[in-house]
């Protein structure tokens, strides 16, 4: 159990924070606004078929490729990405007094930020 904490409150940097912020807004971007997209362009245009079902399976086509090909490609793509920076071991030997000297350093950054942030609101 220890292991595991200690695990995430590594992972807890700006960075980090960061890039799931950035890859939750796109994934969320694609759910909500491309959906929405399509159907305004549908509505734009009128469209004459011969039969229904042609129709529908052009719609069918353009909605696989305009909405889930591009959900599924971030989806793998960011699910790489946490992979890699969350569960993956990082390169080198392992140091553990150099990876609490990073760790230190990282919050002393943070709380940086966040200070010159307070400054900016004061102001």
């Amino acid at each position: 159990m220890y292991k595991i904490r200690g695990c995430v409150q590594r992972l807890r940097t700006v960075t980090n924070f960061f890039l799931a912020s950035l890859s939750f807004s796109d994934i969320l971007m694609t759910v909500v606004c491309i959906p929405f997209t399509v159907m305004s362009s549908n509505g734009l245009c009128m469209e004459m078929w011969e039969s229904h079902q042609s129709r529908y399976i052009y719609s069918l086509f353009i909605m696989l490729l305009q909405y889930f090909v591009p959900l599924f490609i971030l989806m793998c793509t960011y699910t790489h990405i946490g992979y890699m920076i969350w569960i993956k071991q990082p390169p080198g030997e392992a140091d553990s007094t150099r990876d609490m000297r990073i760790a230190s350093s990282k919050r002393k950054t943070s709380i940086y930020y966040i200070i010159q942030a307070d400054e900016v609101k004061a102001d």
